[in-house]
């Protein structure tokens, strides 16, 4: 599993499926999706074994002409869910990330690194370019935490709109890793609250006017994509997150210009206001303060009742995406 965390860390993608836990494939190949969740260290009701293994998408990329005979709905079962966890600077996202996923038996897909956007598949660092390209050089995060001035670091925006980028083929990557193996995917952070920075830094004067407004076309652009069936979010006040910070010691981000309390309070009014709404319409929201998110046991029993059956009686539009009676319409997708 180490190796498959690497690997997503410096190329954005998984490179083999050796040492993965995969889930067992649902008993019922009618049903597309199971209503609950399903803890795999249950040994009182534990899932079927399973009758399919996963499909190797990494080597065996799934073709048009596959759909004919091999189909996607039959290693789907209860925990075959894409779960976001989403939060402010350092509240701890990927420690309850990883215990989501352990106790559901899903994959956990960290953030996207720096390494993802300025190293190649060769290994070289385009940053090394960075003293023949004067203005027009990459900047990383080291620059834009250190940066005593905002306009000295305007050139920044391009680096957040890569790391846009980087978090969608993150995203797509959960979703062809469900469709091909079965398993369930647990992700930390995700496209969609790209703009939680996007938005505090144009705020605080890191964001040309013009940077910012292409920033939002580019962001609007991904349209049909399934959203997630759970986004649990980690509320912090602004105060916490700078003990949290201030606590975890980051070179760069210690006595950051940056790091404001302007800056943090608009990035927690962006995920309040824009975001997480957003997802509250297609899937369930969890949102859990820094002293609940301490009890994971009681996250977890809580995250078992959530009833994430598509289509919701009383919710059209929850897990609508997922709703799909037609196997050639999971396998058209699988094809992405």
């Amino acid at each position: 599993m180490a190796n498959i965390l690497n690997s997503v860390r410096v190329i954005g993608r998984i490179s083999s499926l050796d040492g993965l836990k995969l889930l067992p494939a649902a008993v019922n190949t009618s049903v597309t999706q199971k209503a609950k969740l399903h803890s795999v260290k249950d040994t009182v009701n534990p899932l079927p074994a399973s009758q399919y293994p996963p499909w190797d998408y990494i080597n065996n990329p799934y073709r048009w002409f596959h759909q004919f005979y091999e189909h996607t709905t039959k290693r789907l079962d209860e925990n075959s869910k894409i779960i976001i966890v989403e939060g402010n600077i350092g509240t701890d996202k990927v420690r309850v990330g990883k215990k989501i996923a352990d106790e559901f038996g899903m994959l956990f897909l960290p953030d996207v690194p720096e390494e993802a956007i300025f190293v190649n598949e060769n290994g070289f660092d385009q940053r090394e370019l960075n003293p023949r390209l004067g203005e027009d050089r990459f900047y990383d995060l080291k620059d834009l935490y250190t940066a005593k001035q905002p306009q000295d670091i305007l050139g920044f925006g391009r680096t957040q709109l890569e790391m846009f980028k980087r978090r969608f083929f993150n995203y797509n990557l959960a979703l062809r890793h469900l469709l091909n193996t079965g398993q369930g995917v647990v992700i930390e952070r995700s496209y969609w609250s790209d703009r939680c920075f996007a938005d505090a830094m144009s705020k605080c004067g890191y964001f040309t006017r013009e940077g910012k407004t292409y920033y939002n076309k580019v962001y609007k652009q991904p349209q049909y994509v399934w959203m997630p069936h759970v986004v649990l979010y980690i509320d912090a006040s602004v105060d916490q997150c700078k003990e949290l910070i201030k606590k975890r010691n980051n070179p760069i981000e210690k006595d950051s210009p940056l790091l404001t309390d302007q800056y943090l309070q608009t990035i927690e009014d962006t995920y309040k206001t824009k975001v997480l709404p957003r997802f509250k319409i297609w899937g369930e929201v969890l949102t859990y303060d820094l002293d609940e998110v301490e009890n994971m046991d009681e996250i977890v029993f809580e995250m078992q009742k959530l009833n994430l059956e598509p289509p919701n009686k009383i919710d059209k539009l929850k897990f609508l995406d997922w709703y799909e009676d037609k196997e050639w319409k999971w396998n058209y997708l699988r094809q992405m």
